[in-house]
């Protein structure tokens, strides 16, 4: 079995996410391939209908064969859009992620709302349907009731913690929103959930692939001031034993969203968990701390999807 991994990075194989892919992809015995998406095209004329890849140190295109794909896609979902159907539809390729779910996971908002439409808890939110959210105090109000409380800020679109603030109180948010309005591409506001017991900013991050969970950890900030835990921003991390209510909610998050393979971003409250992100390609960074065969999973599912293509 061809499986290629369908990835922008700039580094190729020496990412190490990539790099555990094919790692895994040869271990299972089958072939493996990176394929950046970023360098292809595609042709429609018959026979030599096809998707074509740009080798910068050959000057040739090399034809994409595969029998499934792994698309780890960061910014560039639109692009990456084009090759995942164009490979599915065209050529019959099965896929870990379709670009529906990756479009929607991708876009913020949209998976609040569709998580919120199926009774998943999430944390309040406030966004505004164009670019600004006019009379933002009354919105505000709609999502945290004491003005004095911090409301967090996010960018529709994002990672690693990047494009998410924190306002101190309802009136310094709307003056924040009103601010960003003018240059942004969107966001929203959502209430700030205040740890529990004292303890320092922390949230829950769980791997699922195929309707089970493989790991999870504990993401804890490690800066004073700082209330994002990820590790990319400095965060620490342990595993973490999900509780039942945390695993249906993980699970079914995961469902909601069409993602066969997903991180799911959980935070505790008084009300119990409350899905903060569902990210459509989590990184491999908690196999370090868990010592679960992450990778292994994301290829298992590849495989398993590409036998029931082709049955």
């Amino acid at each position: 079995m061809n499986i290629a991994v369908f990835s922008a990075a700039k580094d190729g194989p020496e990412l190490p996410t990539n790099a555990r892919l094919l790692e895994e992809i040869e271990a299972a015995g089958h072939e493996a391939q990176l394929v950046n998406y970023r360098e292809s095209s595609v042709v429609f004329n018959g026979a030599a209908t096809g998707l074509y890849e740009y080798d910068e140190e050959t000057g040739q295109h090399r034809r994409i064969e595969a029998d499934v794909i792994i698309p780890r896609i960061g910014a560039y979902v639109k692009s990456a859009s084009y090759a995942i159907d164009f490979m599915a539809h065209h050529l019959g390729a099965a896929t870990t992620l379709t670009s529906a779910a990756l479009r929607a996971a991708k876009d913020k908002v949209a998976t609040h709302l569709r998580l919120n439409a199926e009774g998943v808890p999430t944390p309040p939110t406030a966004a505004p349907v164009g670019k600004h959210m006019r009379g933002a105090e009354f919105l505000l109000g709609l999502i945290e009731e004491d003005p004095s409380k911090p409301v967090i800020v996010k960018a529709n679109r994002g990672a690693w913690g990047k494009g998410v603030s924190i306002a101190d109180s309802r009136r310094s948010s709307a003056s924040f929103i009103g601010v960003l309005g003018s240059n942004s591409s969107g966001f929203h506001a959502q209430r700030f959930v205040e740890p529990l017991n004292g303890q320092l900013p922390n949230d829950i991050r769980a791997i699922v692939s195929q309707n089970t969970i493989v790991a999870a950890m504990r993401r804890i900030s490690s800066k004073e001031g700082e209330f994002r835990a990820n590790l990319h921003l400095g965060g620490n991390a342990v595993p973490h034993n999900l509780t039942e209510r945390e695993r249906t909610v993980a699970l079914r998050a995961a469902e909601v969203l069409d993602l066969h393979f997903a991180g799911v971003d959980l935070l505790e409250s008084p009300e119990g968990p409350q899905v903060t992100e569902v990210n459509a390609n989590p990184g491999l960074e908690i196999e370090t701390i868990t010592g679960k065969n992450v990778a292994g999973a994301l290829v298992a599912l590849a495989i398993y999807q590409a036998e029931a293509r082709h049955a």
